[in-house]
């Protein structure tokens, strides 16, 4: 085993150990990202018809009002980490799936799911004019994720108790940002002084 083997295994198991504090651009993060995987369920490809042969029918749906207008639909949950399921679909796909206010921390969670996550770090964009505002990428943003894209896993920290988990999805696509806030004016090109 050579320098470079041993370097990059500890840099590995490092990053397992303590989740990597970083924020990567949401370039790497599609490039990485591969749709999550949930009790056979690939999202993205999962149908709401193969979804209800394999878990029953729902306890209850709604539309949900967003751009994509998914179809949420709570189930019972059939997880060790307890809390409440909620399933998303779009055009009969199933494009996401919520735990919400699991009972695990976030040392449980991350056992539970095993492999390496990354910090990732948002802002809420407050100047958008809808009521759906969109989160961007901020290094020194308030809400704290941690995820891990090769398996399509997001675990969103609670704001202020940072060892609580608030809930946990399982994406087919990253997070869905816009490139900064719309507080944010671009900066004027300075006029020569005469």
């Amino acid at each position: 085993m050579n320098k470079r083997s041993v370097l990059c295994g500890l840099l590995v198991l490092g990053s397992v150990a303590n989740v990597a504090a970083q924020n990567p651009t949401q370039a790497a993060l599609k490039k990485s990202w591969r749709p999550a995987v949930y009790h056979g369920f690939k999202l993205g490809s999962a149908t709401e018809s193969e979804v209800e042969k394999k878990l029953g029918a729902p306890s209850g749906c709604a539309h949900e009002e967003s751009d994509l207008h998914p179809l949420v639909c709570n189930y019972p949950v059939h997880a060790e980490l307890n809390g409440d399921l909620q399933m998303s679909f779009v055009k009969d796909r199933l494009i996401g799936v919520s735990l919400e206010y699991p009972t695990s921390n976030r040392t449980e969670t991350l056992r539970s799911f095993g492999g390496k996550f990354i910090q990732v770090r948002y802002s809420w964009d407050m100047c958008c004019d809808n009521t759906d505002c969109p989160l961007y990428l901020d290094p020194k943003g308030d809400t704290i994720t941690l995820q891990n894209a090769s398996r399509g896993v997001v675990i969103w920290l609670n704001d202020e108790k940072k060892e609580k988990v608030e809930r946990i999805t399982l994406k087919a696509e990253p997070i869905p940002v816009v490139k900064q806030s719309s507080c944010t004016k671009p900066k004027e090109a300075a006029t020569p002084k005469k």
